[in-house]
């Protein structure tokens, strides 16, 4: 193992948490009970996301973290940043969500810190971006520019990153400071965990945000459905996490308050010139206890800045515990595969996949994925990101089924409603049901949940957290909650937990048959058509960015 690597701890208690539906109040409970510091490590956090659970009551994530600072508890939010040329939108919610926390601070023990990855692309292939990285600047300078007066501001003031390239004049119009090069980012902080007190923690592919608020029912419009995963996990394993969510802290505090510090150098007027006041997290001292067989163990992915970036792209590999943890579910796997990923674009999870195919004829796959990207089922123009996205997929999915043969069934979700358009929203005649979760699991002994999409993006460049939980007890009641998740509530349900993928293909092509308001389950055939359709290979752009 890894000198670097978590050891394997003893199982305490694994609770699954299917949709936010579950989430959210396990979440609000763990933060409720959290004695002396809660600590928040997350992609997304909306604090303006209501709360759910009975025993918080009413109000919002603002309201619960300040009631808990009142109370005495520390508590520390690590929220993602993103590249403010690439990614402006996300960038301009984590600085809302910053601006809109920053008054705790005065009320209690509380530090918020945004995060953006240390990697940045080499200066001379940023030459050769340039053109593009400009193009794309114009392009919200325009933006600022068509917005009423009021919002235009707003806007601006919550995109620091775009500070150090545009101005707004005293007749409000937004112009360009100067032609620096812009600085760009290709990777990100993908993780979502939460832990209380060292004791208790929640991980997994939830982020905190009204936009992933869904149930078992999925009684929303299409747009609104997020079908996702996370579990509660008690004992050593939680102060792992809370080791790693203060390495976290600690390894960017420094660089992220020095990016501060020149962000409000060219700050606008009406901007409180606040930086970024951040302490150290203490290192919570590891536990002793190790597991002899079996277990659960926290494992990542994680990269860093390269030394020499000159026309480098990618971030510097570290570690890669993810994707070697599936790659050997994968090999131990005897029975049957269950996958739910929102994306399959990782070339080395085919192979992976398809080698264990070989090796074990016996060995059946069950594949969940959604019928298409939130961005191409919801968007507009597809991206040429999204393109290279969906060719990706086409190759892997056929690499694997090369392999498998009918021994792998490939599902998507949809609601029990009709729809019929021509776009990819609905499937078999019925709106989708978006899936997010990122769960693997072999036969019924072990299992990886955490927040790592099964492409190249989570498993080599982004930072990543997951669990990989060995226990044939606490990995069948996890299969018990996921496959029952796809029955409809109140129809009769199938019998899932002993069953390949001929019986999981067989259920959903007669469900695909069945009129949308009459079916009992939401799985139905993933269609690989249209995918191959919009799929377009990118000459020299790394797999690894989409």
């Amino acid at each position: 193992m890894d000198k670097d690597a978590f050891p394997t701890r003893p199982l305490d208690d694994v609770t699954p948490l299917i949709t936010a539906g579950e989430g959210y109040p396990a979440l609000e409970r763990l933060a409720l009970n959290a004695e002396y510091y809660l600590w928040l490590a997350f992609r997304i956090f909306d604090p303006e996301t209501q709360l759910y659970s009975a025993a918080s009551g009413t109000g919002t994530w603002r309201d619960l973290l300040e009631r808990k600072i009142a109370q005495g508890v520390a508590v520390r939010l690590l929220i993602s940043d993103f590249d403010p040329i690439g990614a402006p939108k996300l960038h301009e919610t984590t600085w809302r969500s910053v601006e809109h926390l920053r008054g705790l601070a005065n009320r209690g023990d509380f530090q918020v810190l945004p995060v953006r990855h240390e990697a940045q692309v080499g200066k001379g292939l940023r030459f050769g971006l340039w053109l593009m990285a400009a193009r794309a600047i114009e392009s919200q300078r325009k933006e600022l520019n068509d917005a009423r007066p009021e919002e235009s501001s707003t806007i601006f003031q919550t995109r620091p990153g775009l500070w150090r390239h545009l101005k707004q004049d005293k007749n409000g119009t937004f112009k360009w400071r100067s032609l620096l090069l812009p600085r760009l980012f290709p990777a990100t902080l993908h993780h979502k965990v939460a832990v209380a007190d060292g004791t208790a923690a929640i991980i997994g592919g939830l982020d905190v945000d009204t936009r992933r608020y869904d149930d078992l029912n999925h009684d929303r419009p299409a747009e609104e459905t997020w079908h996702d995963a996370t579990v509660r996990v008690d004992g050593p394993i939680a102060g792992d996490i809370a080791h790693y969510v203060a390495q976290t802290w600690n390894a960017n505090r420094i660089r992220m308050a020095a990016i501060r510090r020149e962000q409000l150098r060219y700050a606008p007027d009406g901007v409180a010139e606040r930086e970024l006041q951040v302490a150290p997290l203490e290192l919570p001292q590891p536990s002793t206890a190790s597991a002899e067989r079996g277990g659960i163990r926290l494992i990542r992915t994680l990269s860093k800045q390269a030394r020499r970036t000159g026309f480098q792209l990618s971030p510097k590999e570290h570690l890669r515990e993810i994707e070697e943890a599936h790659i050997q579910l994968f090999s131990n796997a005897k029975r049957r595969v269950y996958i739910e990923t929102q994306y399959f674009r990782s070339k080395a999870i085919a192979d992976a996949l398809a080698t264990a195919a070989k090796n074990t004829p016996e060995l059946s796959l069950i594949l969940i994925l959604p019928a298409a990207p939130e961005e191409i089922a919801f968007g507009d123009v597809p991206h040429v990101s999204d393109k290279m996205g969906e060719q990706l997929q086409t190759e892997c999915l056929e690499r694997v089924a090369g392999a498998f043969g009918n021994r792998m069934t490939v599902l998507s979700p949809v609601r029990p409603k009709p729809r019929s358009t021509d776009g990819r929203d609905n499937l078999h005649g019925a709106e989708i049901i978006y899936v997010h979760s990122k769960i693997a699991i072999a036969d019924d002994n072990d299992a990886i949940i955490g927040s790592a999409n099964l492409n190249g993006r989570s498993m080599r460049w982004d930072t990543e957290a997951a669990v990989r939980i060995e226990d044939r007890d606490v990995v069948t009641n996890l299969c018990t909650r996921v496959f029952e998740a796809w029955h409809v509530a109140g129809r009769q349900a199938p019998d899932l937990l002993m069953a390949d993928a001929s019986h999981w293909h067989k259920i959903a092509q007669r469900t695909a048959q069945e009129l949308p308001e009459e079916r009992g389950f939401f799985l139905v055939p993933y269609s690989e058509e249209p995918a191959r359709r919009l799929g377009q290979s990118i000459p020299l752009v790394p797999d690894e960015l989409v």
